[in-house]
């Protein structure tokens, strides 16, 4: 990068060994991270199918704040047509480190409200 930050002319940054194989390999590996991520997606919708009705890139985001239910309300009428948001109480794990709670859902709110 520092090679092509200094000369931006796209032929002379083009023009490396190996330029085309290095990209090639990129590619690849590319491509296996994505069916990597595409199988444990599915692992996840066969699980539990309402994961089907979100897009990717929302279940990754749901699955990446898996330590903060509240960003489960951004999804959750995706998931469940008559659900719109849900309300969660936390409670702390007796015993356990302090950023370990206990998750509860107390209320579902319908979208008529």
């Amino acid at each position: 990068m520092d090679r092509i930050h200094a000369n931006p002319n796209i032929l002379v940054a083009l023009l490396v060994d190996n330029f085309y194989n290095d990209l090639d390999d990129i590619s690849k590996r590319l491509d296996e991270s994505q069916k990597v991520l595409n199988s444990l997606l599915e692992t996840k919708r066969g699980a539990f199918p309402r994961f089907y009705f979100l897009a990717n890139d929302d279940l990754f985001e749901l699955l990446g704040n898996s330590r903060d239910p509240a960003k489960v309300n951004k999804h959750i009428k995706k998931c469940f047509e008559g659900i719109k948001k849900l309300k969660i109480a936390s409670t702390p794990i007796p015993g356990k480190k302090a950023d370990n709670f206990s998750h509860d859902v107390v209320e579902l709110m319908s979208p008529e409200e």
